[in-house]
């Protein structure tokens, strides 16, 4: 007549109901670095949303992916990288055309406040070029810049080289400054 008191174990679950952790951890790691970024911690931010979007890459989450490219966008902004910001922006909008994940109405204003701040430090044609080089980035590499970006918090200054913006769609901005030692030219990351 009573239910059973007995704790259920992994094993009274089939594998394929069983909660991914990492699934789990990776939504911590994003409120995390929310947190940190909303209270001027930019570094921790970024770390969080690295571990973040590593983990969404090993389980295919391409809408977390979308999601975390956006928070980059914001930390692109703090550090003064608005064309970095753009570059994002434009990957995370191709990730989710191409899923149907368009944003909800919450996800908004959360989006409009780096593309307003971006577009209102860069002239359109800049913003624009930016932007579709971030949508012409194939997946991987779109992650990988992310990722090197997040990982590379001591980043400062915006160079672009005449060459890069020449071929703006093959990358986003080179990360890192020049400093020129010796006749010549360092990229520091």
């Amino acid at each position: 007549p009573y239910p059973s008191t007995d704790v259920p174990s992994s094993q009274d679950f089939p594998a394929s109901t069983a909660m991914d952790e990492r699934g789990v951890l990776a939504d911590a790691l994003t409120l995390l670095g929310d947190h940190a970024r909303r209270h001027g911690a930019t570094v921790t931010a970024a770390f969080h949303y690295a571990d973040a979007l590593a983990l969404h890459l090993e389980l295919g989450a391409r809408l977390e992916i979308a999601r975390c490219l956006e928070r980059v966008a914001h930390l692109a902004l703090v550090r003064g990288k608005p064309v970095h910001a753009a570059c994002f922006l434009g990957s995370a909008a191709t990730i989710r055309r191409a899923i149907g994940a368009p944003p909800i109405r919450t996800e908004e204003p959360e989006l409009e406040t780096p593309l307003t701040a971006v577009r209102a430090k860069l002239d359109e044609a800049t913003f624009a070029a930016a932007w579709v080089s971030g949508e012409a980035l194939p997946y991987d590499k779109a992650i990988a810049q992310a990722l090197a970006f997040l990982l590379n918090p001591v980043d400062a200054g915006e160079v672009l080289p005449s060459r890069e913006r020449a071929d703006s769609s093959a990358n986003c901005p080179p990360l890192g400054r020049p400093r020129t030692q010796s006749s010549e030219t360092i990229w520091h990351v």
